[in-house]
């Protein structure tokens, strides 16, 4: 039996740039993994079993992860798996967190290890990019990574960032197409921030952070103001940095102490939320 964490991440700023001919748009982004997990269980099995606690009125066969299990079927023309994946969720669901493609990317590398496929890194990376735009990110060891093209052109790196990350869910669901829809990009390319270097300089600069900033959130903030409030207290509350993760609706606060992201915290009790940190 392997149990695997498959964690979440946030983008540590988001440019939507144009819109593509292929119908997705290009972004410009950091992704970063955070503490926050769901468990996936791989254990053998003489039929293929999937189960997910999310899904339970859903058909699996929209879950990113059984569609990652598929794909490596496919790849390697099995005429079966035998095994029962389980994954047991503590990522909220639509919530710009990546839960859905983190599982898909860790199921993937998950049963290669359980039948020892042995399949190589850029072709499993092949396989996430063809799941979802941003699966192919937690493929990667390294914690973080500016994505670029549809998220799936990496760029890999570690960082430690040293505060405490408080994630606020308000259990609002922002359908990405429609997010996408409500910025209106042409086929124009607009500039490219350089994300990479505001990450270096914020260790020693921590205002740096201020230059990160999210595209979706004008539009997202306009339709959902509640979400625009929660930032503001955030920051009431000494957020060093706050932002909307992907479309929405997470919206996380970086502390520079615990205590000060417990306080924070407190303050929003109509929302659920957790505290974590980098990995």
């Amino acid at each position: 039996m392997l149990k695997i964490k498959s964690y979440a991440k946030v983008n540590l700023g988001l440019e939507v740039l144009n819109k593509r001919h292929d119908g997705y748009h290009n972004i410009n982004t950091i992704f970063h993994k955070i503490s926050l997990f769901d468990e996936i269980i791989i254990e053998p099995s003489i039929d293929f079993v999937f189960v997910c606690s999310s899904m339970t009125d859903i058909p699996c066969e929209l879950n990113l992860a059984y569609k990652a299990a598929k794909e490596l079927q496919k790849f390697h023309h099995l005429d079966a798996l035998p095994l029962r994946i389980t994954i047991n969720k503590s990522i909220p669901t639509g919530a710009g967190l990546g839960g859905g493609s983190s599982n898909a990317a860790y199921t993937l590398t998950g049963i290669d290890k359980s039948l020892n496929l042995k399949t190589s890194i850029k072709d499993l990376m092949q396989i996430a990019s063809r799941i979802g735009s941003d699966v192919a990110f937690f493929i990667g060891e390294q914690n973080s990574a500016i994505g670029s093209g549809r998220g799936e052109i990496l760029d890999y790196f570690n960082i430690s960032l040293p505060y405490s990350i408080l994630l606020v869910f308000p259990e609002i669901h922002i359908s990405t197409p429609a997010a996408y829809s409500s910025l209106k990009r042409t086929n124009n390319y607009r500039s490219v921030s350089d994300f990479k270097s505001i990450i270096n300089d914020l260790l020693i600069y921590p205002k740096s952070l201020q230059k990160l900033t999210n595209d979706f959130e004008q539009s997202v903030f306009k339709s959902h103001p509640i979400l625009s409030g929660i930032k503001e207290q955030l920051y009431h509350d000494k957020a060093s940095f706050a932002l909307m993760s992907g479309s929405g609706s997470t919206i996380y606060g970086l502390f520079e102490s615990i205590d000060d992201a417990k306080n924070a915290q407190s303050n929003l009790l109509n929302f659920k939320s957790q505290i974590c940190n980098s990995i």
